[in-house]
């Protein structure tokens, strides 16, 4: 991840994931599908959370606060599922901690928020963690 700078939030977006499916050699998609699918092996998707206005940075330029949330689905009928989501949740929590993905001119260090238990659902066949980071982002390029 190697930009000069974000000319909207969703280029750091798109490039954080782009970063994750990278090291984890994996698909990640958003979340929010148009159709359900049953949930036949393991996989991560993400969204959006809160964002938050920092006012400026010391170099002038306008920063936000983005919180991206990592949704670790497993389904039920694989024998140890809760326990495939946590090693799966804690390697995508290791992947993201304290990260400038190499362009500290434009990120701070990510913080995680938390990584948690989020639903049991054997109706629907699934257990689901959550990975919540945030990081703060500059935005537009540096005047000269």
């Amino acid at each position: 991840m190697n930009l000069d700078c974000y000319k909207a939030p969703s280029e750091y977006v798109k490039a954080v994931i782009l970063e994750l499916e990278s090291r984890l050699n994996l698909k990640i998609e958003s979340a929010f599908k148009r159709e359900s699918e049953e949930i036949l092996f393991a996989f991560i998707c993400y969204h959006t959370g809160e964002v938050e206005s920092k006012g400026y940075a010391n170099d002038g330029r306008k920063q936000h606060e983005i919180e991206l949330r990592f949704l670790v689905y497993v389904p039920l009928s694989s024998e140890d599922f809760e326990l495939e989501a946590l090693d799966l949740s804690c390697r995508i929590e290791r992947e993201l901690l304290d990260e400038t993905f190499d362009n500290g001119s434009i990120n701070n260090i990510s913080k995680l928020i938390s990584n948690t238990p989020r639903k049991f659902s054997p109706e629907a066949g699934f257990f689901l963690r959550v990975v919540v980071i945030k990081q703060v982002i500059r935005m537009g390029p540096l005047e000269a």
